[in-house]
């Protein structure tokens, strides 16, 4: 399992993303603090940033650090090297502090995550505010959130992908959105 923030964000602080195998099963973690590096904690998958995001605090305990990403300001980051997500249940989550919270026609996206497989067909994932809603993409398969967020505090939003049920599940505070049962069980995001 894993986790990972390659950003293009619309006004917005993120602070402690991170991604691990759901329940704590094994698998590999990666973690970002942001407390002032983009850095993974555990060495694995440092990002690099553009355009100089600030680091701001306290973040979202209270404490430390928060990055804040300024779409005016085409800031974001990435990452170099790709997570192997290959027959995996994987978690992806962030404490978000959006500080504008944007809808539109058709939509309007402020990605936290995202990880593609060249142009093959079906082989992403995402994990974004789509209209200002929890939004999880993965196969083609895509679940979205009930709860609106709001500007100018801090949230939380989760993206699951179980391997084993085939399910992926979005949450928001902690409480589950929508979810649904998907037909890809080989997946090949690696």
């Amino acid at each position: 399992s894993t986790t990972t923030t390659t950003t293009t964000t619309l006004l917005c602080s993120a602070s402690a993303t991170s991604t691990h195998a759901p329940g704590g099963q094994g698998g590999e973690s990666v973690l970002y603090t942001f407390d002032n590096t983009p850095n993974d904690y555990y060495g694995n998958y440092n990002a690099v940033a553009f355009n100089n995001p600030q680091y701001v605090s306290p973040g979202y305990n209270g404490r430390g650090y928060a990055i804040q990403l300024l779409s005016t300001s085409s800031q974001y980051l990435t990452i170099a090297n790709y997570m192997n997500f290959y027959q995996t249940s994987l978690t992806v989550e962030a404490w978000i502090y959006p500080l504008a919270v944007y809808t539109g026609t058709p939509y309007s996206d402020m990605i936290i995550y995202a990880q593609t497989n060249s142009s093959t067909s079906n082989q992403y994932m995402w994990m974004m505010l789509r209209n200002g809603k929890n939004y999880g993409a993965f196969f083609a398969n895509d679940v979205t959130g009930p709860t609106m967020f709001q500007p100018n505090q801090w949230q939380h939003m989760a993206f699951t992908y179980d391997y084993v049920a085939a399910t992926q599940v979005v949450y928001v505070n902690g409480v589950a959105g929508s979810g649904i049962h998907i037909s890809v069980i080989d997946n090949k995001l690696n």
